[in-house]
């Protein structure tokens, strides 16, 4: 499976908003957008969002909001894919939300 890298689509000072392309994955699967401050570690800070999913077997996820975030600060994101006891991390990227 090859899970897409969210790109940017909007923002203002406290949210992102994100999307990317459709991808294949088990119907069994559910899928996270997880987000941290550029300078903390992914495995003691990340932030996630359930991502719905339009059908079980063939995912088109159209966009996702991250919300309450720090104005002006930059935000590494990511895509998850969690299957039972088995998680897929996607390319990592990084958006900035606007200053004050």
């Amino acid at each position: 499976m090859s899970i897409p890298k969210p790109q940017f689509e909007d923002c203002d000072e406290t949210s992102l908003k994100l999307k990317w392309g459709m991808f294949d994955m088990k119907p069994s699967a559910k899928i996270f957008l997880q987000y941290k401050e550029i300078y903390e570690n992914w495995e003691d800070h990340t932030k996630q969002a359930e991502v719905s999913a339009e059908t079980p077997t063939e995912i088109n996820i159209s966009e996702a909001d991250v919300v309450d975030l720090k104005p002006g600060t930059p935000y590494s994101v990511r895509l998850a894919v969690v299957d039972g006891e088995e998680t897929q991390f996607g390319p990592e990227t990084v958006f900035d939300t606007k200053p004050i």
